[in-house]
C-alpha cells in the first residue's frame, strides 16, 4: 500500500486540492472512496491511484495508449529482442542512465511513464527502504505489470502508483527529491507541458532527468538504422525545447547511441532560464 507520505502529496489535477475520503477527514488507503477537496470523485482501487486529466485524452496520447495497454504483456520480451537485434545492452545502459542521477537513500524520487516497470528495482536500490518511491503512468496494463513486478521483487519499497497523463502531474508542488522520465516524451501530446511539470513537481535544487529515442554518434547504420526509424516513430520527432526553471544541464548519449538523456537541476526561484543545448 502507498505510504501516507506519499498520499499526502496527491492533488487533483482538475483543481490541484488534496485528496480526502469520502467521509472526510484525510485519505489514509487506495480505497474507491475518495474525493478530492472541490468534491469531484477520485478512483483508487488495485493499489493504483487513478487521476487521469483530461478525462478525454488528447489524440496522440489516446492513440500511444492504447498502443501501451497491447503492448504491455510483450514489453520485456520485445526489448530482449530489439536489444539483440540492434546492439542496445539495455540492462547495463539502465544501470548507467540511473547511476547519472546521483540518488541517494532516503530520497523521495517520481519516475514518470515507468511502462512496466524496467527502472524501478535500479532506483528502488538506490534510495533504500528510507525512500519513497511514485511511478505514474497513463497506461493501466503497465501500471498492473510494475505492481506485479514489485511483488515478485519482493520489494521493501512499496511504489505509490498513479494512472495519470505526464502533462497534468497529479502532484503538489516542490514535492520530489529526483523527477525522472525516460522514453515517450516526443509523443505525446503536450511535451512541453509535460517537461515542465516534471520540473514544477521538482523540489528546488532537485534532479530532474529526462530522455527519448535519437541517433548519436554511436547509433547503429543501415539497415539497422532504418528499421529503428520504421519500428519506432520516436525516431522522427523534434526534441522538446528545454523547459523554463533548470540549471546544470547536461546531455548525454545512452543506448549504444539509440537515445539521449538531459540532466538538469530545478533552478532556485528567481533564477534565469538555463542556457540551451
Amino acid at each position: 500500500m502507498p505510504t501516507q507520505a506519499g498520499l499526502d502529496i496527491l492533488r487533483c489535477p482538475r483543481d490541484g486540492e488534496r485528496l480526502v475520503a469520502a467521509t472526510d477527514g484525510p485519505a489514509r488507503a487506495p480505497t474507491s472512496g475518495w474525493r478530492c477537496a472541490g468534491g469531484h470523485p477520485i478512483n483508487a482501487d488495485e493499489g493504483i491511484v487513478r487521476l487521469v486529466w483530461p478525462e478525454r485524452m488528447m489524440s496522440r496520447d489516446a492513440h500511444m495508449n492504447r498502443m501501451y495497454e497491447r503492448l504491455a504483456p510483450f514489453y520485456d520480451w520485445n526489448e530482449r529482442l530489439g536489444g539483440r537485434l540492434f546492439g542496445v545492452h539495455t540492462i547495463g545502459e539502465r544501470a548507467a542512465i540511473v547511476d547519472r542521477l546521483g540518488l541517494r537513500p532516503g530520497m523521495r524520487v517520481l519516475e514518470v511513464s515507468p511502462g512496466p516497470g524496467v527502472y524501478q528495482k535500479l532506483l528502488a536500490d538506490r534510495i533504500g527502504p528510507s525512500g519513497n518511491l511514485a511511478e505514474l503512468d497513463l497506461s493501466l496494463a503497465m501500471l498492473r505489470a510494475c505492481a506485479r513486478r514489485a511483488r515478485r521483487a519482493g520489494n521493501r519499497l512499496d511504489p505509490l502508483l498513479v494512472q495519470a497523463n505526464a502533462s497534468y502531474l497529479p502532484f503538489a508542488d516542490d514535492s520530489f527529491d529526483a523527477v525522472f522520465h525516460f522514453g515517450g516524451v516526443k509523443l505525446f501530446s503536450e511535451p512541453g507541458r509535460a517537461l515542465d511539470e516534471l520540473v514544477r513537481v521538482a523540489k528546488p535544487d532537485a534532479v530532474v532527468a529526462w530522455g527519448d529515442e535519437g541517433f548519436g554518434a554511436g547509433a547503429p547504420t543501415g539497415w539497422r538504422r532504418r528499421a529503428l526509424q520504421r519500428m519506432n516513430p520516436g525516431f522522427a520527432q523534434p526534441v522538446p525545447p528545454l523547459p523554463e526553471g533548470v540549471s546544470d544541464v547536461t546531455e548525454h548519449e545512452v543506448m549504444n547511441g539509440c537515445a539521449w538523456l538531459v540532466v538538469a537541476r530545478k533552478a532556485a526561484v528567481g533564477s534565469e532560464r538555463a542556457a540551451a543545448l
